[in-house]
């Protein structure tokens, strides 16, 4: 089982209700991208940590692998689902709680934070699909609480 990130902030309403990710294949220029080419990398089992506006939303476990699909919602477009069973957190986590010293350890190209010193080291990174490591899994997992919760 391997853990990822989903940045939604444009279409976690969307994706919410129907229960998938969706990305495209290419940009717009017809280039690979390697945040798009990560979906095809989620096996059922796997975890996806649902983030969007600042806030970790939800833990959802992937049902299938990525297929190709025109996009559900809004204009169609070429692209690629995944099918989850999403689990909404009661209370969405803030990225800032994630303490300071452990997103520094996560930068890198398919991590979940920017790194360096600038103003926005330490914030989450902006692509689409990225790698968890287990550490922020935990953390997360241990502070986290949905409405299926007992």
């Amino acid at each position: 089982m391997r853990y990822w990130l989903v940045s939604q902030n444009t279409s976690w309403e969307h994706e919410r209700q129907l229960s998938i990710l969706w990305s495209p294949r290419t940009d717009v220029n017809g280039h690979r991208v390697p945040a798009y080419d990560r979906l095809q990398k989620a096996e059922p089992g796997d975890v996806v940590f649902n983030y969007s506006k600042g806030h970790f939303r939800g833990a959802s476990t992937v049902i299938a692998r990525a297929v190709p699909a025109l996009r559900p919602y809004g204009d169609p477009e070429d692209g690629q689902v995944v099918k989850l069973d999403m689990r909404e957190f009661s209370f969405p986590i803030p990225y800032t709680d994630v303490p300071r010293e452990m997103r520094a350890r996560m930068v890198g190209h398919a991590l979940p934070f920017v790194g360096g010193t600038g103003p926005k080291s330490g914030q989450i990174r902006q692509q689409y699909f990225s790698v968890v490591p287990d550490e922020l899994a935990a953390w997360l997992l241990a502070r986290s609480r949905t409405d299926n919760d007992a």
